[in-house]
């Protein structure tokens, strides 16, 4: 029987590293601890089972953190796509999870639908329906939408990207005034979004732009009105990044799962 150690360096072999479970058998062998490919299954599973408590303790903290950023990309399961990876993050703690979809109620699964803080996201649709949350739209993917569309654009279509990039940046430059002057701040460019929304558009490319201001206009600026909240959704996109890879292993290396459903497994991870 393998001890704690060698069965979580098996777990760490096949879930992290993305080796096959004959490989990860191959490698321990030549370690000097002898498992058949066989048996890891049963040792990933009990391992999972231990690791529950562990999880729901990391999802309780991202629950009761001020402030919560989730994302999701495509993931393989058993070399089909079709699949989700999700990670929900905080400065605390960061849970992924894999499902069968990206809606909301995939998020919900780590994400309380009681979830009272500010949700940190891009323009994902499903975010809007946490209905006791506070949002922030993730000003990064505004101000690159708006430098693209002013380089496509014909000259005299470009006033309107423009413009919506120096409310944003306007905004971004108030993170280091105290609470009454980003208050002012916030109060001046919210007016500005307001007039600009109601303002006739020939380009439908801008009407598509401003209408997806309209629909994020109460999410622009919480992050200078609540402190310790981020412009944008870069903690989750971190998160996700060293897990995913055109080439690496890991994209494909299924489920890990501690909740015991096989449709939708969890990994939690960094709660500390």
């Amino acid at each position: 029987m393998l001890g704690p150690i060698a069965r979580s360096l098996a777990v760490l072999l096949r879930y992290s590293l993305g080796l096959s479970f004959a490989k990860t058998a191959a490698l321990l062998g030549q370690l000097g601890v002898p498992v058949t490919a066989g048996a890891l299954p049963q040792i990933a599973a009990s391992t999972s089972s231990a690791l529950v408590p562990v999880r729901d303790e990391i999802v309780a903290r991202l629950n009761n953190s001020p402030a919560v950023v989730p994302d999701e990309t495509g993931w393989r399961v058993g070399g089909r796509r079709g699949w989700w990876l999700w990670a929900a993050t905080s400065r605390e703690a960061t849970c992924y999870w894999i499902a069968s979809g990206r809606g909301y109620e995939e998020a919900c699964r780590v994400v309380s639908p009681e979830f009272s803080g500010v949700l940190v996201r891009d323009g994902w649709g499903p975010c809007r329906q946490y209905a006791n949350a506070t949002a922030q739209s993730c000003l990064a993917h505004l101000t690159r939408r708006c430098k693209e569309m002013y380089a496509d654009l014909p000259g005299w279509a470009r006033s309107t990207p423009r413009r919506v990039y120096q409310i944003l940046t306007g905004a971004l430059a108030a993170r280091e005034l105290d609470e009454d002057e980003r208050a002012e701040v916030v109060a001046d460019l919210s007016e500005r979004v307001e007039l600009m929304i109601a303002e006739p558009e020939p380009h439908p490319d801008n009407r598509r732009l401003l209408k997806h201001l309209a629909n994020e206009r109460q999410a622009l600026f919480s992050f200078l009105t609540h402190d310790g909240v981020d412009a944008t959704n870069w903690r989750a996109e971190q998160a996700i990044r060293p897990l995913v890879g055109s080439e690496s292993p890991r994209h494909d290396m299924g489920h890990f799962e501690t909740t015991g459903h096989h449709s939708d497994s969890v990994v939690a991870i960094r709660g500390w």
